[in-house]
């Protein structure tokens, strides 16, 4: 998975890191909007259902940005290990069904944590609990701010019996797909994986190991 190194923010100086981020990025004051009137952000991501132009998308991806900092700036967010669970739930919930955090439905979060993480995240058995815990402080934040009616059976989705669920997913043999092969490999030689730089030169160093061949 991506780095566990974004630690936590809020008042405390536990948490102030990723209130600081938010801060630094300049939605602070978006974040308050939005949290002052948390159903004008699940309407605009309704007008997002199924974006296609590339203008649509880049506005969806605004949307999701915000929500992310809106969740960053939470009392949720204190306990939060790092900001790539839930953004890349963002991604893969997109890139597989089309949908939006807030249009996804439980059945659909089952199949993304318990089918589609293990394989085309690069995790490890131990990854399971950190990461479920991550995505059980976001939706529960969806829970407490959002008028949404499946965030709570989305959140039973991933509670009792989870752990060890994820865990023996991410054991299976049947997960090691060619695209999580290729992560492991190239994070394994000190690549960036997830930035199209680190891809490129792990790439570029694939060639010129097999010149040498």
């Amino acid at each position: 998975m991506t780095s566990r190194d974004d630690k936590p923010s809020n008042e405390t100086p536990a948490a102030s890191r990723f209130a600081v981020i938010v801060r630094k990025s300049g939605r602070a004051d978006r974040v308050a909007q939005i949290l002052a009137k948390p159903s004008a952000l699940v309407a605009a991501f309704a007008s997002l259902e199924g974006a296609s132009s590339e203008a649509e998308r880049k506005a969806l991806g605004e949307l999701e940005q915000d929500l992310g900092g809106a969740f960053l700036m939470s009392p949720e967010s204190v306990a939060l290990d790092s900001m790539s669970s839930f953004e890349q739930l963002f991604e893969l919930a997109r890139m597989t069904f089309g949908r939006t955090v807030f249009s996804l439905e439980p059945q659909q979060l089952e199949a993304l944590v318990f089918e589609v993480f293990p394989r085309k995240v690069m995790l490890e058995v131990d990854d399971a609990s950190p990461l479920l815990e991550d995505l059980r402080l976001f939706y529960a934040f969806l829970v407490r701010v959002f008028p949404l009616a499946h965030a709570t059976a989305c959140l039973t989705v991933i509670g009792a019996g989870a752990v060890e669920r994820l865990a023996a997913a991410i054991a299976s043999d049947t997960n090691t797909s060619p695209e999580r092969a290729i992560l492991v490999e190239g994070t394994k030689a000190g690549f960036d994986m997830y930035t199209p730089e680190g891809i490129r030169a792990f790439v570029e160093h694939k060639r010129a190991e097999a010149k040498l061949n």
